[in-house]
């Protein structure tokens, strides 16, 4: 017997088929592709969002690389596509950008490069289709991610609101050319505070290992995301990825290799690293997971932003700024990421939109939950009133092993089409609607009489009904109205409740 129930209709005109995740209406379909080298040919292997696969064989021109340095950004990611995106491939690709609509449905490019390192070093963020007009990572329809394997598997990033950014901020000028790091700090606060409380930055007030451990301790006050700004570099005896942060013995800024960031950030792994800092993604083709967010993606952390070569002040200043701009109006990293880009792309900073790398072992990199607002949906008398849910992704079930002891779902984000769902749960006015055409349905006892509804009770919930009362309701509904009703789903339900 069902107490009170809500009920659920599923909106047609919102929902769209694929793999992926949806915000603001916007659903992305996943590309996967592999690379693999053999007898010194490559292939190149597309896995599709609905399960189709193509590949190619392809030779690789030796003077792409130099190319790279010293061509047009474009020139150079037209030659790439065309050397790698062959016959099934290239079809591939095409029929998923037929499916690609702005600002309804993107295509995801995920690059697989570990075998074939000395692919990997170079800047696959210029891809460019010829039949497409512009770079692929310039748009929020086809970002380009870079995928790593690693024992962790596939990360879920999404935090409900606000989202905390812990600022490391360091400016070993003696040693290196300085940084215009204050600036930078009052862009991004500037920036943010125009959107409410969405995103809290927070600056670590000394730039050191000893006191990033402290805050990281203050589990209060959780680091969703390490954004650096400072100086980047590779060690030249172990070819691995360093920053520069604080010594308080010595009051000098020293060399803090990939590895033991690793350890201090392990235990609080933030969901995102934004490594604003140069070549802090640029490693050597001997050794290509020691780069700074290689090692990092590596070790456990969701995601990681970093720098495949310099970036000049004003260009790290604008990517910062509207990388967040785009988090704090829930756009997932990619997505807020191809937003930045534009910011470069359109400003005097050259071809450096391309300089900064996405590497992510996250299925939708969904980082911030952002609510809508939920609108009424017109009805007819009869009808319950109804309230729209967005689509969209967020956390289901329960952190805490002895709620999940209990039968409640392992905490996981789960990714919903929009639906609209009862405003209250149904009343006895609303069913005695379908009562008097189906009396076989009323309810047994709770004051009824017979076909009609307790009196002054018309607008409290109707109870003692059963499941196949409850089916029958709906289908009676749907008929009625044309909209497809059901009861909801306990992901569905969980959702609508927040």
């Amino acid at each position: 017997v069902l107490l009170s129930w809500p009920l659920i209709v599923a909106l047609q005109r919102l929902a769209f088929l694929g793999i992926g995740n949806v915000v603001a209406n916007m659903e992305y379909r996943n590309l996967d592709l592999y690379i693999e080298e053999k007898n010194g040919q490559y292939i190149a292997i597309a896995h599709g969002p609905d399960g189709d696969e193509a590949s190619c064989e392809f030779w690789f021109p030796p003077d792409l690389d130099i190319y790279s340095k010293t061509g047009t950004s474009q020139d150079f990611g037209q030659r790439l596509f065309d050397t790698v995106f062959q016959r099934r491939v290239r079809d591939l690709f095409a029929a998923e950008m037929k499916q690609v609509r702005p600002n309804v449905v993107g295509l995801r490019l995920r690059l697989h490069l570990d075998d074939v390192p000395e692919l990997a070093v170079l800047p696959w963020e210029y891809l460019c289709c010829p039949d497409q007009e512009g770079s692929l990572a310039l748009s929020q329809a086809t970002p380009v991610v870079r995928s790593l394997r690693n024992r962790y598997g596939n990360a879920a990033m999404l935090v409900e609101p606000p989202l905390r950014v812990l600022v490391v901020i360091s400016d070993p000028s003696d040693e290196y050319d300085p940084l215009d790091v204050e600036e930078e700090w009052a862009r991004l606060k500037g920036a943010l505070a125009r959107l409410g409380d969405r995103v809290i930055l927070e600056r670590l007030a000394t730039p050191s290992l000893d006191a990033l451990q402290e805050r990281l301790l203050d589990r209060s006050r959780p680091c969703h995301v390490f954004h650096y700004i400072g100086h980047g570099d590779l060690d030249t005896m172990t070819e691995m990825g360093v920053l520069f942060l604080l010594d308080e013995e010595t009051d000098s800024y020293r060399p803090v290799t990939a590895d033991k960031l690793a350890v201090l950030l392990h235990d609080h792994l933030p969901r995102l690293a934004f490594l604003n800092a140069c070549s802090t993604a640029q490693t050597e083709v001997a050794n290509p997971l020691l780069g700074t967010a290689q090692y990092l993606v590596q070790k456990g952390i969701p995601a990681v932003i970093a720098m495949q070569g310099p970036i000049s002040d004003r260009a790290a200043i604008q990517l910062a700024t509207m990388f967040y701009k785009a988090v704090a109006r829930g756009h997932p990293v990619d997505a807020a990421l191809a937003d930045a880009r534009k910011a470069l792309f359109f400003s005097d900073t050259s071809d450096e939109w391309g300089t900064p790398a996405l590497f992510s072992r996250s299925a939708d990199n969904l980082l911030l939950h952002v609510p809508t607002p939920p609108a009424e949906i017109e009805r007819l008398a009869f009808e319950p009133a109804l309230i729209e849910i967005p689509a969209g992704s967020f956390i289901l079930g329960s952190s805490r092993p002895e709620d999940v002891a209990q039968g409640d779902w392992e905490q996981q984000t789960v990714a919903l089409d929009s639906f609209a769902i009862g405003k209250y749960p149904v009343t006895n006015g609303e069913y005695a609607a379908f009562v008097k055409e189906h009396p076989e349905h009323r309810p047994r006892g709770a004051a009824w009489s017979y076909i009609h509804p307790p009196c002054q009770k018309e607008d409290e919930p109707v109870v003692r009904i059963s499941w196949d009362d409850a089916m029958a309701y709906c289908a009676w509904l749907e008929q009625k109205t044309g909209r497809p009703y059901r009861l909801p789903t306990e992901a569905e339900w969980e959702k609508a409740a927040r």
